[in-house]
């Protein structure tokens, strides 16, 4: 080693970083994933490390030098070379052997199989192994590889510094970082800034130049951060459900890029949440990783956030937002399919608590968030996916998609509704001069209306009268064929002769056909429906078609009961 490389390797260089100067929300994340690199660095007692001094809640203050930016950057890209069996041969690729395994086969005996094996080099992932419970097993991990070599990193070309790693080398980032970080220290004594341009690997939706030939460039001391943010970024995956065949596919990558505003709270949350995401795995994915719906992914991560924090008896943000990327492949080309911001409230996350970990229809959960998050009635816009899709999505049927049925995610709906509004009468709450209230009351109203309507009718077309049905031991009802049958004709009519009316016709047939039959209303109740139908007649139709969904399934199979977490007729 000359003496101008320990002189060079001795140099200290200092930088200084403020959240609120920071140019996006993936630099302000860049800077908290240096600082948990940093916390697994230590724990796993490697070194040396550059010193990182915190000042207050956003600013931090990193001494660094070559040989302790090697060790970060070393790890960041740090891998190993692994074998990969393949049923079919890798165009452009030399296997290293064919394996024989044996298959099960039809009959109960097993087949044999070619399995192509090939080396490649996987990338390491050590802080994400370090915090995740099954470390190098997890699922979280084998994901995240999936989500960097697909869309982050698809082009082979943007691995090599992994290579390099797998082969037991040093990283060529790290003398070039160094060597620019320098320069740029020298220029800033000057009052000048050095900027370099940024990769698309490196900064999400980025491009060296444009179409218009314009660069997409920063200064270096910012640049240097965007080799963490993945170590904030909680990541999950969209699902694309076969309404037919109710088989779910995997579409891409979401990643949650937080906007950090207090980097020691969030640096404590981040290595939190990487600790508890659970292992278990739905087809070869984590569970917990599966959504119906990008906005889906950003609220789950704000709502665990906010979960620690009720945890340490405080209600705190240490985010300002999330910036929401879903990303897939397509080709050779990464499309960019969503980009969006959620902002920290605890009201929609209070709501969103009440539609997570339930398995739900995916129209429904993508009809609730969607309104929940741009501040709408819980129905807003139903109407336009009761139009848009067969009616048996929505009328349960022996045809009825093979998925959590929608009509049972909105009784169980109006089921929370009603008990709310009970409880508020029970505590003299129930202000209907409130107009979130008053609409509540509108919804219980309509829901009743139309259950009396759709159980007096059912009645009427079956001889098995409803008060007849026999009981299971545990007092459920048992239905027979009969009385669904009636049953799904009555929903399905009423549902139908709804969908294709409009305004004035609408009001015709619901007073006309609903209010037909004998219902147990009060006067001011009478006068506050008459009011809706003639001020808001599309409200009470999406409501009315909503309360047929509910009350169009029947729980339990011909002849048997139904668990006892459903609700009765």
């Amino acid at each position: 080693m000359s003496a101008a490389m320990k002189t060079q390797e001795a140099e200290q260089i200092t930088l200084i970083y403020d959240l609120f100067e920071l140019p996006s929300t993936q630099h302000k994340a860049g800077l908290a994933g240096l600082l948990i690199l940093l916390e697994s660095l230590k724990a796993r007692e490697i070194g040396p490390l550059p010193e990182a001094m915190l000042s207050g809640s956003r600013s931090v203050t990193i001494e660094l030098t070559q040989q302790t930016l090697g060790v970060l950057l070393d790890d960041v890209y740090d891998a190993k070379w692994v074998e990969k069996h393949s049923a079919t041969k890798w165009q452009g690729s030399t296997h290293k052997r064919v394996d024989e395994v044996e298959r099960p086969g039809e009959n109960g005996k097993t087949k044999k199989e070619k399995q192509f094996v090939y080396d490649v080099f996987d990338p390491s992932g050590n802080v994400f192994a370090f915090w995740l419970q099954s470390g190098q097993q997890s699922p979280w991990l084998k994901l995240w590889r999936e989500m960097l070599w697909r869309v982050l990193r698809a082009q082979p070309a943007t691995r090599g510094e992994y290579e390099k790693r797998a082969n037991g080398q040093v990283t060529d980032v790290t003398a070039k970082l160094w060597d620019s970080l320098g320069k740029a220290q020298k220029l800033r004594a000057k009052g000048k800034f050095k900027v370099e341009s940024i990769a698309g690997s490196l900064f999400v939706g980025a491009q060296d130049a444009n179409a218009e030939r314009v660069s997409f460039a920063g200064q270096v001391e910012h640049n240097l951060l965007l080799h963490f943010w993945q170590f904030s970024t909680p990541l999950f995956v969209p699902q694309i459900v076969d309404m037919k065949s109710g088989k779910r596919e995997y579409a891409g990558y979401l990643l949650v890029i937080p906007e950090v505003t207090d980097l020691r709270l969030f640096v404590a949350d981040m290595i939190d949440y990487w600790k508890m995401l659970e292992p278990e795995v739905s087809g070869y994915q984590p569970r917990d990783a599966l959504i119906d719906l990008p906005e889906e992914g950003g609220l789950e991560f704000l709502y665990h956030l906010a979960h620690m924090h009720v945890k340490k008896l405080g209600i705190a943000y240490d985010v300002a937002a999330v910036e929401l990327y879903h990303l897939q492949k397509k080709g050779n080309n990464v499309r960019m399919l969503a980009a969006e911001r959620l902002l920290p409230n605890a009201r929609v996350l209070a709501e969103y608590e009440s539609i997570r970990g339930v398995p739900a229809n995916p129209y429904y959960k993508s009809l609730r968030i969607r309104n929940l998050l741009s501040g709408n009635s819980w129905h807003h816009g139903v109407d336009a996916i009761f139009a848009h899709y067969p009616w048996g999505y929505f009328v349960r049927t022996d045809k009825t998609p093979r998925l959590p049925f929608f009509g049972n995610d909105v009784k169980r709906y109006f089921t929370r509704l009603n008990q709310q509004l009970n409880l508020l009468k029970e505590n003299n709450a129930m202000n209907e001069t409130d107009p979130a209230i008053k609409d509540d009351v509108l919804a219980r109203r309509i829901y009743r209306l139309i259950g009396e309507y759709v159980n007096y009718k059912t009645d009427a077309r079956s001889s098995k009268k409803y008060k007849d049905l026999p009981c299971d031991v545990n007092g459920y009802r048992i239905y027979p064929k009969e009385f669904r049958e009636a049953r799904e004709k009555v929903t399905s009519d009423a549902f139908l002769a709804m969908r294709s009316r409009r305004a004035e016709d609408f009001v015709e047939y619901f007073t006309g056909t609903i209010c037909s039959v004998p219902h147990f209303v009060q006067e001011a109740e009478f006068l506050d429906l008459t009011q809706a139908l003639i001020q808001k007649p599309d409200t009470v139709k999406n409501l009315s078609m909503l309360a047929l969904s509910a009350y169009s399934h029947l729980p339990g199979k011909e002849g048997q009961t139904h668990s006892s977490n459903e609700n009765e007729n």
